[in-house]
């Protein structure tokens, strides 16, 4: 969202400040992934299974998915992402989740989104592919930090050596 393909001053890619470094997004995964071929069409990543009910999305989150830092992916934190999105987040992730209603944990691994009338068909997948954070980490540093310190992330990858302003390695996760 805030990527700078000449310099860096932060690994935060989810705020308006700062310029984080391009291929950032290696770093973060959604609920569900975009078919790089197939426009419209999303797949289920950190997210194993949707159900679809109207205006209302359920989110089973596979079991065993975690953060850089090992602790598991839940369904709070998929609340929290959402909520901290509408608060601190870069203005296009507070545009997108005007139109979402509610984000409740249904239990430690079932979120349930629930979307607004005035929803497009097109939101829900967006939504679905946002990057989820870690409530833990971010309850004790603000989302809205702009720094080089390197977040905990849910991605494939999380950075590694890295010099300000001039290069970075990302590093694939072994698990």
């Amino acid at each position: 969202y805030n990527q700078n393909p000449t310099t860096f001053d932060t690994f935060n890619m989810l705020i308006l400040r700062g310029a984080s470094p391009p291929l950032m997004q290696l770093c973060h995964a959604g609920l569900m992934t975009r078919g790089l071929n197939e426009p419209d069409a999303v797949y289920g990543l950190i997210a194993e299974s949707v159900t679809v009910n109207g205006l209302d999305y359920t989110f089973a989150i596979r079991d065993g998915a975690t953060f850089t830092d090992g602790s598991p992916i839940t369904a709070a934190d998929v609340v929290f992402t959402f909520d901290t999105f509408r608060e601190e987040g870069h203005p296009a992730l507070r545009q997108l989740l005007n139109n979402v209603d509610s984000t409740t944990a249904v239990d430690d691994l079932t979120v349930a989104v629930t979307f607004s009338p005035d929803a497009t068909n097109r939101l829900p997948p967006t939504i679905a592919t946002l990057p989820i954070i870690s409530s833990a980490y971010y309850s004790e540093k603000p989302c809205s930090d702009a720094d080089l310190q390197i977040p905990v992330t849910s991605g494939a990858y999380t950075v590694g050596d890295f010099r300000p302003g001039r290069f970075v390695d990302f590093t694939l996760r072994d698990n």
